[in-house]
């Protein structure tokens, strides 16, 4: 049962939150032990917050999930916990989340809390707009890199923000891309905005913001 619990919390997933480092890194703190403790603890915070959204999204998609090649191993999806089990251990995660959040700076937590709230939002209605849904999971990327400012109380560079767009963005529109050819026909079963997007339309976007992403 642990296993299954922490198998919930996609743990392989907290890569992305390391984003939330950029701020102490450029902001040339990175040998600050106070401003570098604070980062690691902000940065647990926000993998917590992450894992809540994780578990509502495979409680949201657990029949869709059951029919993925890949998705249908995950712990809801095979049973190895139940439904209940998780939405309990969702709020935990993200009741801790935020009171760690908001115990470290106002303003990040003020941050996360968005952060959870604009995910709950997709995985319940913007993840079925097309180009929305692709807009509304970059700007989760945003957010951590802010986040890692905010919470130090130091200045980003624009340039880093626009980075982080554009990276994120071609990191998405791949992802979609890998989807449409792993699927193949029963691609909309899983994931019914994956008919709105094409291949041809996902190559231009991914030639574009590869070329935003190399000049930014």
């Amino acid at each position: 049962m642990p296993t299954a619990l922490i198998a919930a919390m996609r743990p392989k997933q907290w890569t992305k939150n390391l984003v939330i480092f950029a701020g102490l890194v450029f902001s040339q703190n990175f040998f600050h032990l106070g401003f570098l403790k604070v980062s690691v603890l902000a940065f647990i915070a926000f993998c917590l917050n992450a894992s809540s959204v994780y578990i509502i999204n495979d409680i949201k998609d657990l029949e869709q999930d059951r029919l993925h090649p890949v998705k249908k191993f995950r712990p809801l999806p095979a049973g190895r916990i139940s439904t209940r089990q998780a939405a309990f251990l969702s709020v935990i995660l993200a009741v801790i989340s935020l009171a760690l959040a908001f115990w470290l700076n106002l303003h990040y937590g003020a941050l996360l809390a968005l952060y959870w709230v604009m995910m709950i939002v997709y995985s319940f209605a913007l993840k079925h707009v097309v180009i929305v849904d692709i807009m509304i999971i970059s700007a989760g990327f945003i957010i951590r890199a802010i986040s890692g400012a905010v919470v130090l109380d130091v200045m980003i560079s624009r340039w880093l923000l626009a980075c982080a767009i554009f990276l994120s963005l071609f990191l998405i529109l791949a992802k979609r891309r890998n989807e449409i050819v792993e699927l193949g026909a029963n691609a909309s079963e899983h994931r019914a905005i994956l008919d709105e997007y094409g291949e041809r339309f996902l190559d231009q976007m991914i030639a574009v913001v590869t070329a935003c992403t190399v000049i930014s």
